[in-house]
């Protein structure tokens, strides 16, 4: 699985963004999946940033939210992928 340090890390962003109840369900989480998967590696890099860097300079609820589904699909997509590699 992801190092544990990582997810903990990712832990503690969700929950200074503050953002409560959110999900993404399976059927978005397949939708980001086909998209990210189908990027060159540095247009991930990139994108994840972007969101980032959205919410740093921006700032508020909306930002906040797109951060949280970017981290949130990303942690599933690494778990995922960790899985993978296991079997």
């Amino acid at each position: 699985m992801m190092n544990e340090e990582y997810s903990a890390l990712l832990n503690k962003i969700m929950s200074e963004l503050n953002i409560e109840n959110i999900e993404v369900s399976d059927v978005e989480y397949q939708e980001w999946k086909t998209n990210f998967e189908s990027m060159k590696e540095h247009d991930k890099v990139f994108n994840l940033l972007g969101v980032l860097s959205q919410y740093l300079t921006a700032g508020g609820r909306a930002s906040a939210t797109i951060l949280a589904i970017a981290v949130i699909c990303t942690q599933r997509w690494c778990n995922e992928k960790d899985i993978e590699d296991f079997v």
